[in-house]
Order: C-alpha cells, then structure tokens, then sequence
C-alpha cells in the first residue's frame, strides 16, 4: 500500500507514520512531501492509494502558508485522479471528496480514528 502524505510539520509526520507502522504498512511505502508542487509532481508520475493532506501548508518553498490542501483536491478532480483522501489538519474540516477528515489534537485519540480509517481503505 503506497502512501503519500502531504504536511509542513514534522511531528505530525512522526505521528503519521507510527499508526502506518501500527497498520503493518513498512517505510519505503510512506512518502512524505513538504509543498503542493511536489505533490502535484508525485501524483502526475505515480499512483498511490491514500493521501494524507494538511489543509495549510505552503504551494512551494518560500510561498505564503495557504489553504493548499483544497488546491490539492481541486488538482485531483481536475486531472481526474480518484485516489481516496484522508483530511488531517489541526483545524476541523469536511469536504465530500475526502474518505475521512480528522482533527490531529493531543486531547484527542486521533491515532484509532487514523487506524481505522486507513484499514477500512486497504
């Protein structure tokens, strides 16, 4: 199973990757990208089969943080691209075209709802 995680915060990778380890879903089949165009660039030239996406991030580097995760999904339907969408921002949203959305909070147990989630995808 190939993942692809688009986040700016490197805990939240951290945090990420352990519930994929947790789901059995090895290293070499989490790739991380920091920026949109990167991840535009990814998905152009490879298929993978959840995306994880922050909602806020830069459109490359040096840009001004923006609301790239819509832009990311915007993409997608655009190039036709169906990969199933995990949301995970600390703030809360919703949007029809993501499987999931999910508030990363210490308060919450964010880290069951990812699990589950991802495992029902798989």
């Amino acid at each position: 199973m190939e993942i692809l995680q688009v986040e700016d915060r490197a805990n939240k990778v951290v945090s990420v990757h352990r519930v994929l380890r947790a789901l059995g879903i090895p290293n070499n089949q989490h790739t991380h990208v920091k920026y949109l165009n990167e991840a535009k660039e990814l998905l152009l030239k490879n298929k993978y089969d959840i995306i994880i996406t922050d909602m806020w991030y830069q459109e490359k580097e040096y840009a001004p943080e923006d609301e790239c995760g819509l832009k990311l999904l915007d993409f997608m339907a655009d190039n036709k691209i169906d990969t199933p969408v995990i949301i995970f921002s600390s703030a809360q949203y919703r949007d029809s075209r993501a499987v999931g959305c999910i508030k990363f909070s210490r308060e919450s147990d964010w880290e069951t709802e990812m699990f589950f989630l991802i495992k029902s995808i798989k």
